[in-house]
């Protein structure tokens, strides 16, 4: 099998095989070309965490906004 080097995460955009649209796929770079249409590669950024139930972050009332009389 390829090294993690040579191997790249494409994120499929139409149904190919036994996957559907949005599974994750790692295929050898060198076969890049086959999944043209299929698949779209996956940025090289971190994911964002998944969120939990208890996540502080969400805000539970919506923000006041003030407007500005002329």
């Amino acid at each position: 099998m390829a090294d993690g080097a040579e191997l790249v995460t494409l994120k499929l955009t139409f149904w190919h095989k036994d996957k559907k649209p949005g599974d994750l796929v790692q295929v050898r770079r060198d076969e890049l070309h086959q999944w043209r249409g299929f698949a779209v590669p996956l940025e090289d950024s971190e994911p964002e965490p998944a969120k939990t139930a208890d996540d502080t972050t969400t805000p539970k009332t919506p923000a006041k906004t003030t407007t500005a009389k002329a």
